[in-house]
C-alpha cells in the first residue's frame, strides 16, 4: 500500500509547502510592522494636530482677554475724558462770567456809573 517512497514524497510535499508558510508568515509579520508603524505615525500625527490645535485656542483666548482689557481701558478713558470734557466747559463758563464781571467793573470805574 504505502510503500516508504510514497511516505518520502509526502514528506517533501510537506516541506515544500513550510517554506511557503513561512514566507507568508514572515510577509504577514512584516504587513503587521508596517501597520502598527503607520498606525503609530496616525497617533503621533494626530497628538501633533491636538497640541497645534490647544495652542492656537490658547493664544485665541489669550488676544481675547486683551481685547476685553483694552476695550475697558478705552472705555475707562472715554469716561475720563468725558468728566474732563465737562469740567473744562464748567470752568470756561466760570471763566467768562468773571471776564464780564471785571468788564462790568471796569467800566463802572471808567464812567463813574453803576449799571444795573
Amino acid at each position: 500500500m504505502w510503500g516508504p517512497d510514497l511516505h518520502l514524497g509526502m514528506a517533501s510535499d510537506e516541506e515544500a509547502e513550510r517554506p511557503d508558510r513561512n514566507e507568508n508568515n514572515y510577509t504577514h509579520v512584516v504587513q503587521k510592522q508596517n501597520d502598527t508603524k503607520s498606525l503609530s505615525r496616525g497617533q503621533d500625527d494626530r497628538q501633533l494636530q491636538d497640541a497645534i490645535l490647544t495652542n492656537r485656542i490658547c493664544k485665541q483666548e489669550e488676544a481675547e482677554i486683551n481685547l476685553k482689557k483694552m476695550t475697558s481701558e478705552v472705555s475707562e478713558n472715554h469716561e475720563k475724558e468725558k468728566e474732563l470734557l465737562h469740567g473744562n466747559d464748567i470752568l470756561q463758563g466760570e471763566t467768562a462770567t468773571r471776564r464780564l464781571g471785571r468788564e462790568s467793573q471796569n467800566s463802572e470805574s471808567a464812567y463813574g456809573t453803576t449799571i444795573f
